[in-house]
């Protein structure tokens, strides 16, 4: 019984220590099919909100999310104009995260244990050191190293290049100045109208 207990407190600490909430500032270097690299992600994590910045050529798209706040927003600018489009409160989900199948040690990264699992996105490799439930990334239980998105525009490899243990600044949690919160139909609206001039 005593080993049993043992046990049971020994997995429990496991499970405790695997489920470290990221916090600092983690990047991603992207590349394409062809292994050309072609943009780079950077995400602010305080454990609990994230904010997103993606950098792919020219375009660059920044995304905010709130949990606590029930709330996500996309910044974009546009033709000089700063707009946050805003996920509507009842839409905004925090997706769970699913038990992983096919798990595999993984050579370690930067310092980080990792695994290999196969979830929705494919292949991904991740760390169970700390957790980084951001909805924008494959849905594993730890932080993703390494997985592969596919989309009209191609497959895309995102790898971890650096990561930063520092708490960010709480103003990166909040939205910028400048920017004003619209709902997708404005959005559309206002950008109809811009490129109509």
């Amino acid at each position: 019984m005593r080993q049993l207990v043992l046990g049971f407190l020994v997995m429990l600490s496991f499970n405790a220590m695997a489920q470290n909430p990221f916090i600092g500032t983690v990047k991603y270097t992207i590349t394409d099919a062809d292994g050309n690299e072609n943009g780079v992600v950077t995400i602010h994590s305080d454990g609990t909100n994230f904010h997103c910045q993606e950098l792919v050529g020219e375009f660059s798209l920044a995304t905010l999310e709130l949990p606590e706040q029930r709330s996500e927003f996309m910044l974009v600018t546009f033709l000089g104009r700063q707009l946050a489009l805003a996920t509507p409160a009842e839409k905004f989900n925090i997706r769970s995260i699913p038990e992983s199948m096919h798990t595999a040690p993984a050579n370690a990264v930067l310092g980080l244990n990792c695994k290999q699992t196969v979830c929705a996105e494919g292949v991904v490799t991740y760390s169970p050191d700390y957790l980084l439930n951001y909805r924008l990334l494959p849905a594993v239980p730890g932080l993703p190293v390494e997985f592969e998105v596919k989309s009209d525009l191609g497959t895309r490899k995102y790898t971890i290049s650096e990561i930063d243990h520092t708490q960010p600044e709480a103003t990166i949690f909040s939205l910028p100045e400048g920017f004003t919160v619209v709902g997708s139909d404005e959005l559309m609206n206002i950008f109809d109208g811009m490129t109509a001039e």
